[in-house]
This record gives structure tokens, sequence and C-alpha cells, in this order.
């Protein structure tokens, strides 16, 4: 198509992250070179194994109806998997790995949302003295119909009496800690320092670089991973560059403290009576 491998690469790498697994088909042109990598929907894509856990096939279900699935032979799939363990076949999802941190932070976002928006239009309670449905639906209509233009509600005295729905004035309702802290957890588990996402505003310029230093070691792990595959499966040799490295600022550093301790000279100090000492030289 119009991808580069570079691209195909990067989709493969989203869609490892995203679903745990990303393949692609090899496609190879007569003299068994290879020709084209074609990315395959990993939901439809099936991993056929023997009683040894041994990859024997793969299968792509197929989308339409009376059209038989297509099997391609292990040799035939370039295939990508995110943090196996043991021996398992599938990757793990990031998505299936944080679901419910994501749940909490967007339940938690929602309902303050709601509490917000409650403060600005509070709930009442509307005591009608009247047992007519009719009367009582009719009231409900007029009240909610003023309440939503904001205009003024007027009832004879002793019919209706409303009562606000409000908070105890010293609860704590701010979720905001629990919100951040959700949202530290997500980038800790996904491994991604918020300085990454352009968020400095509690870090110092000695403890963002040593976050990103950390944050460099994974992503170069993944990188060797990515290469090692690329040479297993594809036989092609291939070298991935880390955007930007610190890591040679804080070596460098490092040799610099360490020089000034060891060679520190001792400070000078005035010298005291007692601290002079008269020495004769010459022959008696």
């Amino acid at each position: 198509g119009k991808e580069t491998f570079n691209t195909i690469l990067e989709n493969m790498i989203k869609v490892m992250n995203i679903g745990g697994d990303a393949f692609a088909e090899i496609i190879l042109d007569d003299g068994g070179f290879l020709l084209n990598l074609k990315p395959l929907d990993p939901g439809s894509i099936k991993i056929i194994v023997d009683g040894k856990g041994i990859i024997k096939r793969y299968e792509q279900v197929s989308k339409i109806e009376g059209v038989p699935n297509k099997i391609f032979l292990p040799e035939n799939i370039f295939h990508l998997s995110k943090d196996r363990v043991a021996d398992e076949i599938h990757g793990v999802s990031v998505i299936e790995a944080m679901e419910n941190v994501i749940l909490m932070r967007n339940e938690a976002m929602s309902d303050w949302k709601r509490v917000l928006h409650r403060n600005v239009e509070p709930m009442w309670i509307i005591h009608v003295d009247s047992d007519d449905t009719e009367r009582i639906n009719e009231l409900k209509r007029k009240m909610d119909r003023a309440r939503a233009s904001g205009e003024n509600m007027y009832v004879p005295k002793g019919v209706v009496v409303p009562d606000m729905v409000a908070t105890a004035t010293n609860a704590i309702l701010n979720p905001l800690a629990w919100i951040n802290q959700l949202n530290d957890y997500f980038f800790q588990a996904v491994n991604v320092p918020q300085i990454i996402m352009g968020n400095a505003k509690e870090f110092t310029d000695a403890s963002g670089k040593i976050v990103y230093l950390s944050y460099e070691q994974s992503v170069k792990a993944e990188q060797l991973y990515i290469e090692e595959q690329v040479l297993s499966q594809l036989n092609l040799q291939i070298r991935l560059t880390f955007p930007a490295s610190l890591q040679s600022e804080a070596i460098s550093d490092q040799p610099a403290a360490a020089d000034m301790t060891l060679e520190e000279e001792p400070q000078e100090q005035a010298a005291q009576p007692k601290d002079t000492k008269a020495e004769m030289k010459g022959k008696k």
C-alpha cells in the first residue's frame, strides 16, 4: 500500500500495546525476499498450538459469511507479543491491565461533575398538599419549566413546601486527591512518566532527568525486543534509536561529583600562637 516499513512497524507496536498481540502477513517475492508486510486485525486471528504449546498455524476468521477462514503457516506471519509470561501464547493488553484504574478515574470525574453541577442547580424535594395525581403532575411540569428557564414560581401559601437537597457543610467531597492518585498510579503502571506527556508541574530539573532516564531504559528494552523479532522472523537487521537520551549526561555528571569529594583540598585556617614552634639549625 502507501505505508513504509517504519509506519507498518509503528502501527504494529501500537496494536501490540492495545491488544497484547500484533500480526502482519509476510509477503515474499519469487526469490524469497521480503516484499511487503500486511498488518492484520488481531481480533480475527486465532493461534493454533499443538499439545506441547508450539504454534502450528495462524487462522484468520473470515468476516464475510460463507467465506472460509484463511490459514497461515507460522513462517508467513510476523507476530509481536507484549509482556508474555511463562508459556502464554498471547501478550498482555495495556488496556486490560489498566481497566480498573481507568474505570475508577472516569467514575470519580463523573461523580465530581455531578457534585459541581448540583452546586449550581441543587435538587429540591417538593411537598405537595394533595394526593391528586393530575394536580401533582401539573405542579411538577410548572416547577420544572420554571427551573429550566430560571423564572420564579408562585404557589398558594401552605400548598407547596420546598426542601433543598444539600450536602452537609463539613462533609469532605473533594475527590481531586483521589483522582490525582489514580493518575499517578496509571502512569506508573503503564511505565510512561507524566513528564513525557508534557506535565512537569511537580518535577525539578534533577528529578526530571532521573525519571526520564528510567523511562529511557524501558523503551530501549522494548526496542531491543523489536529488533530481535525483526531479525528472527524477517531476517532483517535494524537499529531503532531513542529520540533523545540523557544517559551520557547523567554518567558525565556522576564522576565530576566524585572527583570533588576525593580531591577536595583541606581548608586553610589562621595559625594560633601555640601552633608556632621555633627550630634551631646549624652547628653547636
